[in-house]
C-alpha cells in the first residue's frame, strides 16, 4: 500500500518544503493543484476545518493534499491525541496528508519526536499508508556536498572548492546558502561552475557584527537599539535574509545555553558548534543573558513567523518588528 500519510519533521525547511512541492505535483498543473491543496495551521484551525479539508472529494484529480503544520498542538492530552488519531485512521486514500512537526536534532536525538514518541507507534502499525520522513539540518561537515547537490538541482555547478568556500561564508543554513548558490549560478549565467573567487567576490559572512549586537539589544530588552540595528541590517539585506539571520542566531544561543547547562566552558561551545574561539565566545556571552525556556520561547516564535510567512499572512520586516517589540516588552 502507499503511503498517503506523511509526518514530516526537522528544522531545514528549505528541504522539508520541497518535499512537500513535490506532493503538490502528484496533483496535476498549477491550476488543479490550487483547487486541491489546503495549508491549515495546527494552533488555529478548527476540528472541524481540518476534517473538512481532510475529507473532501478532490476537483478535477484523483487525489488532494492537506499540509497541517503544528499537528501535535492539536494532541495535547489522551482526548486531543484520541480525535488526532481518529482523523488519519479514517483518512481516504485520495487525500495526502503532511504532517509538520518542528524539531530540532540534537545531540541525545530529535527534541520532539523522540525515540517511543506515540506518533511514531502509530505509523509504525500503519502497513505503510504512513510514513515519517526527517529534515536535519546538515551540519557544517556536510554543507560543501550539500551545496553541490542543490546547485544541481537549480541547474548549475560548482567547483568543489568553491562549495567549500560558500559553506564556511553560510555556516549550516540551508535558506542562506539557497539564495547564495542562485545569486551565483546567475552571476556565472550557468555557463561555467562557480570557483572560489566567484564565492569571495559576491558572498559575504552571514554572521556580521550587527547580528550579535541585534541580539545583545534583545537580551538586554533595549528595544529602541535593536530596532535602529534591524534598520540597518534591512538596509543592506532583503527582510527574508536577515529572518534568516536571527533565526540562525538563536539556534546556536539555544546550542550554546545546552552546553553551558551541562558544565562546558567557551572552548566546548567551540567544540561542539564548530564554530572558531571569538564567535563562541560572543555566543557564550549571549547565552548566558538568557534561560534556556526564555531561549525555546523565542526560537518557538520565530517558527511560528515562518509559517506565517508561507501562509502569506504577514510581511517579513513588519515581523520582524513586532518580534522585537514583544520579545523587549
Amino acid at each position: 500500500m502507499a503511503a498517503h500519510i506523511f509526518v514530516l519533521h526537522g528544522d531545514d525547511t528549505q528541504a522539508l518544503e520541497r518535499f512537500v512541492d513535490g506532493l503538490a505535483a502528484r496533483l496535476g498543473d498549477s491550476s488543479v493543484i490550487d483547487l486541491n491543496m489546503t495549508r491549515l495551521e495546527g494552533k488555529t484551525a478548527s476540528e472541524e476545518e481540518i476534517r473538512s479539508a481532510a475529507f473532501a472529494m478532490p476537483f478535477l484529480a484523483t487525489q488532494r493534499l492537506v499540509v497541517l503544520t503544528q499537528p501535535l498542538s492539536r494532541a495535547e492530552g489522551e482526548a486531543g491525541r484520541k480525535r488526532l488519531v481518529k482523523i488519519m485512521d479514517e483518512l481516504p486514500e485520495s487525500t495526502l496528508l503532511a504532517l509538520v512537526i518542528d524539531d530540532r536534532l540534537q545531540r541525545r536525538g530529535w527534541e520532539v519526536l523522540k525515540e517511543g514518541h506515540w506518533l511514531l507507534k502509530w505509523v509504525a502499525g500503519q502497513n505503510g499508508r504512513a510514513e515519517v520522513k526527517a529534515f536535519p539540518l546538515p551540519g557544517p561537515a556536510d554543507m560543501p556536498a550539500w551545496i553541490l547537490a542543490e546547485a544541481r538541482k537549480q541547474g548549475g555547478v560548482f567547483e568543489p572548492e568553491g562549495a567549500e568556500a560558500l559553506a564556511a561564508a553560510v555556516g549550516a543554513e540551508p535558506l542562506i546558502a539557497v539564495q547564495e548558490i542562485g545569486k551565483l549560478l546567475t552571476y556565472t549565467n550557468f555557463a561555467r561552475p562557480v570557483t572560489r573567487l566567484d564565492v569571495e567576490l559576491l558572498v559575504t559572512s552571514t554572521t556580521p557584527v550587527s547580528i550579535f549586537d541585534m541580539v545583545d539589544a534583545l537580551a538586554m530588552r533595549d528595544g529602541r537599539k535593536a530596532m535602529v540595528l534591524l534598520g540597518r541590517l534591512l538596509e543592506d539585506e532583503d527582510a527574508e535574509r536577515v529572518f534568516a539571520m536571527v533565526v540562525r542566531q538563536f539556534r546556536l544561543l539555544i546550542q550554546a545555553r545546552e552546553v553551558l547547562d551541562e558544565g562546558g566552558t567557551s572552548p566546548a561551545v567551540a567544540a561542539a558548534l564548530a564554530q572558531p574561539g571569538f564567535v563562541a565566545d560572543k555566543l557564550v556571552r549571549q547565552a548566558q543573558r538568557f534561560s534556556m525556556a526564555q531561549l525555546r520561547e523565542i526560537y518557538h516564535r520565530l517558527l511560528e513567523m515562518d509559517t506565517a510567512f508561507k501562509l502569506s499572512e504577514i510581511e517579513t520586516d513588519l515581523a520582524l518588528e513586532v518580534f522585537i517589540t514583544d520579545v523587549c516588552r
